[in-house]
């Protein structure tokens, strides 16, 4: 089914959508967002550049299609809920990466002491140190484990 629409580029697509909602044909609920994808249009851009390498131009529009009746169907406190998660989600990592930063540096400040001072920390890296250190008398262990650990 070849049809005009199909012959038209992302942004032509979206102002012929345009065009078709401020006359009457469709629902007028898309009139925002398609407004708002059109004014944003430089931002993704590129985005929609990396499609036409993967898609056809229906099947891009199609895809418009979809992101506006998702859009439109979203609940608006829904939709502030999950950009306030994502905040919140993107704050989080944040603080995981800074801390993983002091974590590494005070790691690397312990190993400096223990390396050049007769102190140990008592910590333990794996199970195995655990016994290896705990069983020194026992037969067993070193006959049959101690090698292989």
């Amino acid at each position: 089914m070849n049809t005009v629409t199909d012959e038209l580029n992302a942004k032509q697509y979206l102002e012929h959508l345009m065009s078709e909602r401020e006359n009457g044909l469709g629902s007028k609920r898309d009139i925002n967002i398609i407004g708002t994808i059109l004014t944003r249009y430089a931002e993704i851009s590129p985005h929609i550049q990396a499609m036409y390498d993967q898609l056809s131009k229906p099947q891009i529009n199609r895809f418009i299609d979809l992101v506006i009746d998702s859009v439109a169907l979203t609940e608006p406190e829904e939709a502030l809920k999950v950009r306030r998660e994502y905040k919140e989600l993107q704050s989080i990592n944040e603080k995981i990466g800074k801390l993983a930063f002091e974590l590494a540096e005070l790691i690397d400040k312990r190993s400096e002491i223990q390396e050049y001072s007769s102190f140990t920390s008592g910590t333990y890296y794996s199970v195995f140190q655990l016994v290896a250190e705990s069983a020194p008398q026992n037969y067993e262990f070193q006959m049959y484990l101690k090698e292989k650990l």
